[in-house]
């Protein structure tokens, strides 16, 4: 069988996926290095003009995103199992799309001035949006859900709150009260590695003391 080659770089969290894909089912595989941004003369003419990174050759196919990627080589490779049906899938979806895409301004607001002109350039001309690395780093958290203002240990926004799982990991993180609501416990933090969050907890299988 014709071995499968993936044309990638090393810091695309979606070629991640992929490398991972082959050492999970055992595969043997080739790599190409592509560049980080525009221009890919090598790579286009391979892709009828697809930029994007990753995509896997498998002798005269050539599969574009992950998202078939994955599918390909389950299908090719079935055993071991490694996506189980419909729900892996969505959650997979869900990583690549929402949850991808709250991640940018989280890293690229941190490295701020350190990220090159060149790849701020590029990446607006992918996305056809500004890559404005000052709004990311001052980014605020989302509006809070309602405060239950019944909530059995009467707590209050504003104070100071200790939260931990019941089960184990039961390290307190500490933080200020921002809403107790009816199904989750959010409390606002500040850390100069980050900046001002707001981190969820669930109600269920975690404890809320004051102070």
């Amino acid at each position: 069988m014709t071995t499968p080659i993936l044309h990638h770089y090393d810091t695309s969290p979606f070629s991640e996926k992929v490398r991972l894909m082959f050492g999970l089912k055992g595969l043997a595989w080739s790599s190409v290095v592509i560049p980080v941004i525009m221009p890919k003369p090598d790579y286009t003419p391979l892709t009828g003009g697809y930029r994007r990174t990753p995509s896997l050759q498998i002798g005269a196919d050539v599969y574009c995103d992950s998202q078939v990627i994955l599918a390909e080589l389950e299908h090719r490779f079935p055993d071991p199992t490694a996506v189980r049906g419909g729900l892996d899938w969505a959650i997979n979806l869900w990583a690549d799309r929402l949850f991808f895409q709250t991640t940018v301004p989280v890293i690229f607001g941190e490295l701020g001035d350190n990220v090159p002109a060149d790849f701020i350039k590029d990446r607006e001309a992918l996305s056809g949006r500004p890559f404005d690395t000052a709004a990311m780093k001052a980014a605020e958290p989302a509006p809070a859900p309602d405060h239950d203002a019944a909530n059995p240990q009467q707590l209050t926004p504003g104070q100071t709150v200790a939260v931990m799982a019941d089960d184990y990991g039961r390290d307190p993180i500490r933080g200020t009260l921002v809403a107790a609501a009816r199904d989750r416990t959010v409390i606002a933090r500040e850390d100069p590695a980050v900046g001002k969050v707001h981190v969820h907890f669930p109600k269920t299988g975690y404890l809320v003391f004051p102070g």
